[in-house]
């Protein structure tokens, strides 16, 4: 190493350099250690979801998140509506996922955690002529109305990092009884 007194600008230059080369190092292990440790975590304990539908008063379908951490996001679309109508709205559109009373548009889970969608409910008009079954979704502040002989609705459940078996597709069939006191049906069904 050069002596200060004959090359101070050097000598400066080569202790900087050796300093900043292990401070980005150092750092460097350390992020490659956390990055480590969490891949081997979610290879040992993956994370998966159950998907629950549950009809009433309104539809929601329940996400109950198991294994690692991960942030989830849920999408529907309309596949087709029941009776031969036209498709009121085509277009995935993306889910508020509520937990806790605060709406969210993708949430973390922690292994246990559940949080739900509600998909779709019944709205009234203002002076109470009438009432309709509306689909809920976190782009719209009135939602899609859907006709009460009802729809076929697929959800696209999302989690990053991804699961091995990447998307969850579900369908279900969405209507309303009509005598039941505008009870809404919310059911699995085939994606076919």
């Amino acid at each position: 190493m050069p002596s200060a007194a004959i090359h101070p600008a050097a000598y400066w230059a080569a202790t900087g350099s050796v300093f900043s080369g292990t401070i980005v190092c150092a750092v460097g292990v350390s992020k490659l250690g956390g990055w480590l440790i969490r891949t081997i975590k979610r290879w040992r304990s993956p994370h998966s979801a159950d998907v629950i539908a549950h009809g009433g008063n309104f539809a929601a379908i329940e996400l109950t998140h198991y294994g690692e951490p991960a942030t989830w996001e849920v999408r529907i679309r309309i596949r087709r509506a029941v009776a031969d109508l036209m498709n009121p709205d085509p277009l995935a559109r993306l889910c508020f996922l509520r937990k806790d009373g605060k709406a969210y548009r993708s949430l973390l889970l922690k292994h246990g955690e559940s949080a739900h969608v509600t998909v779709a409910n019944v709205e009234t008009s203002e002076w109470g002529h009438g009432s309709w079954l509306a689909l809920r979704d976190a782009e719209s502040r009135y939602g899609t109305r859907i006709p009460d002989s009802g729809v076929i609705i697929e959800a696209e459940i999302k989690a990053e990092p991804s699961m091995k078996e990447g998307i969850i597709k579900r369908c279900f069939q969405l209507s309303r009884f009509t005598g039941h006191g505008g009870a809404v049906e919310f059911t699995d069904v085939a994606c076919s």
